[in-house]
């Protein structure tokens, strides 16, 4: 199964353009990724880092504070002149055995959008099922 993990970065301004993604190339597959812009939809500075697959798992092994570091290095390749987040958070979507995820097109960005549901174990001894 796939993982794809988030860090959402939230600032007290955007110093971003107003499109809907940012995305970061890299000289391997790895370290790809981009930024979620939820300016565009929500009216907050916020900007959500997505990481996939294996990438994913590995900055699960990160601290909260590692994690975001990292998301804000790629960012500052894009924009230097950014500012550090006023508040974020960090998905640990692969780790965590509460939760599980699948992915839906979308028809506004081509692209996945990520549904994520915790996970229901209840047994049901009516009807018997």
């Amino acid at each position: 199964m796939g993982n794809k993990n988030k860090i959402a970065l939230h600032f007290d301004h955007v110093f971003w353009p107003n499109v809907e993604l940012l995305g970061t190339v890299a000289s391997t597959s790895y370290s790809c990724g981009y930024f979620l812009n939820l300016h565009k939809a929500t009216g907050n500075p916020v900007l959500v880092y997505m990481a996939a697959g294996r990438f994913a798992y590995d900055l699960e092994t990160l601290s909260k504070e590692d994690a975001t570091k990292f998301a804000m290095v790629q960012l500052k390749k894009m924009f230097p002149e950014a500012t550090e987040p006023v508040q974020y958070l960090v998905s640990h979507w692969g780790t965590n055995p509460n939760t599980f995820w699948s992915a839906s097109p979308t028809k506004s960005m081509q692209s996945n959008i990520i549904l994520l549901a915790p996970k229901i174990s209840a047994s049901i001894t009516n009807n018997g099922y």
